[in-house]
């Protein structure tokens, strides 16, 4: 036998076995990647849409980074910019405080100036004060000529014209109260008719009574004309006729409403009512041809207590304890001396109702002259500074009140305020009528000047800002709590809007009404209350 060929045989029969081998390893990897290539296969969808949302975000990112990137060089051209503002800025400041400087150093001469200047001024604002007065006094000299040259005229002249003589024998006078004094005024018995025989304005049901006609006229040429007596407050209409202390119970604030449910202003009434103080209701605004449905005259004014139109006519108050009012019982008849009159014009209603169909009360308290302290008074430049709203508040001018005596509370009855004018004659119809507020804070600052601000001291009293004439109210001067002397509050009349512009002034009238002994003095600047 051929050792080589069988040596060949086993070799060639060795390689198979090792094909065979490779063979099977390689079909199981085979298997293995084609295993493999499932998964693969079975995430790839998964992977692409992976892919396609990374690749949205990529764009978002690189539109965002475009946008940063122009605001980037958008800020860089506003810092520039503004580095070249204040660049300018900076030389615009060394040129102001070149000018300063110049400034600065002509201000005591500009001081010096204005100081001689404002000696002027009041100088000349005194001497121009001196010069209205003397011609007021003039104008009214010169009214009393043109009225009497003008009445000789008519005497000469008239048959039955624009006026008629009431038959007066004597010109009738009579005198009135204007704020702070009282004034005579003198008139003729001629009374301007729209037809013979039938007065113009206001006059009396009874034909032969003529006292309206000439009180009425008397009160117009204490105005300046009839037209002045056009609309105007009631309050101040009976301060004028009485020289009382004027003011307005606004029924609809909130200080009156807490007042209605305590039972406190119902109270102030009946007070007022027995010291004989003038009472009066105003309706709600409206014209005084409208009427409503109970009878009641809107924005028209009425007298109480009772309730009374001043009209005397028709028109009259229907509801609940009205003259025809089923309410009323023999007994309350009796008990109130109630007789009704038909068209008088006097009716009685429930409280309850007059809250519901009265907007105000009108009261004028009237005091004997011996209880009265006035004090004469402006705002003028410096001493105008305005409400507490403003840091100037305390340059206005305060008065001390302190009483004296041995008892341990005084009631103070009134404390009234009025804004006054050159000619108090045409004050209806004046600009100054319409020009500003004023009111009125009472304070307790153990009687040193209070200062700065307002709210560290209590208030005891006072008045909020009205457009009127004329405001006031009511207090009791308690003792001091320590016993070393007498309580002491310090007034403040106020006026809404600071003005220190003012150099010719603005004059204003204080009353205090007391039974009391009390000293009544202006307050030194120098001694304030922080």
């Amino acid at each position: 036998m051929d050792i080589k060929k069988l040596q060949a045989d086993l070799a060639a029969a060795v390689r198979g076995a090792k094909k065979d081998e490779n063979i099977n390893q390689l079909t199981i990897d085979l298997q293995e990647c084609m295993k493999e290539l499932g998964v693969v296969k079975g995430i790839l969808p998964k992977v692409f849409q992976e892919r396609d949302f990374m690749w949205e975000e990529v764009k978002s990112y690189s539109e965002m980074n475009m946008l940063l990137n122009y605001e980037i060089n958008m800020l860089n051209k506003k810092v520039l910019k503004k580095d070249e503002n204040i660049n300018q800025l900076t030389n615009d400041l060394q040129e102001c405080m070149k000018e300063l400087g110049v400034v600065k150093a002509i201000l005591p001469n500009v001081f010096q100036e204005r100081d001689f200047m404002w000696e002027e001024v009041k100088s000349y604002s005194e001497m121009n004060m001196l010069l209205n007065y003397e011609i007021n006094m003039l104008k009214r000299k010169i009214d009393t000529l043109d009225e009497d040259f003008l009445m000789k005229k008519v005497h000469q002249n008239s048959t039955c014209g624009a006026a008629e003589n009431v038959g007066t024998a004597a010109k009738p006078n009579g005198v009135m109260h204007e704020p702070g004094d009282w004034v005579p005024v003198v008139v003729d018995d001629w009374i301007p008719c729209e037809s013979p025989g039938k007065p113009a304005f206001s006059t009396s049901r009874k034909g032969n009574e003529m006292w309206v006609s000439l009180l009425e006229k008397a009160y117009a040429k204490l105005h300046g004309s009839y037209e002045a007596l056009e609309g105007g407050l009631v309050q101040e209409a009976l301060a004028d006729l009485t020289g009382g202390a004027g003011e307005e119970i606004d029924m609809r604030s909130d200080e009156a409403q807490i007042d209605l449910v305590s039972g406190r202003l119902w109270s102030q009434l009946l007070h007022f009512k027995q010291e004989g103080f003038l009472l009066g209701a105003g309706s709600p605004l409206g014209s005084d041809v409208h009427i409503s449905s109970s009878g009641i005259v809107q924005g028209h004014a009425y007298s109480i207590l009772q309730i009374r139109n001043p009209w005397a006519n028709k028109v009259e108050w229907n509801g609940p304890w009205s003259d025809p009012s089923p309410a009323w019982t023999d007994r309350m008849k009796h008990k109130l001396e109630h007789v009704p009159q038909a068209n008088g014009g006097i009716f009685w209603m429930s409280w309850q109702d007059f809250q519901i169909l009265f907007r105000s009360i009108y009261v004028c308290r009237v005091y004997p002259l011996e209880m009265r302290y006035s004090i004469h008074g402006q705002w003028r430049g410096y001493s105008a500074g305005g409400c507490q709203d403003y840091d100037t508040w305390h340059q206005n001018p305060q008065y001390r009140l302190r009483a004296s005596g041995p008892d341990a509370s005084l009631p103070i009855h009134g404390v009234s305020f009025s804004r006054t004018t050159a000619s108090f004659r045409n004050y209806q119809l004046s600009h100054d009528s319409m020009m500003f507020y004023i009111g009125m804070r009472i304070l307790k600052t153990r009687g040193r000047r209070a200062a700065y601000n307002i709210y560290l001291h209590e208030s005891v009293g006072g008045k909020d800002y009205v457009n009127s004439r004329e405001i006031s109210c009511e207090m009791v001067l308690d003792p001091d709590p320590k016993g070393i002397e007498r309580g002491e509050r310090m007034v403040c009349p106020l006026r809404m809007d600071e003005a220190s512009y003012l150099i010719l002034g603005s004059p204003w009238l204080l009353n205090v009404i007391s039974a009391w002994v009390l000293e009544v003095s202006k307050a030194n600047r120098r001694k304030m209350v922080h």
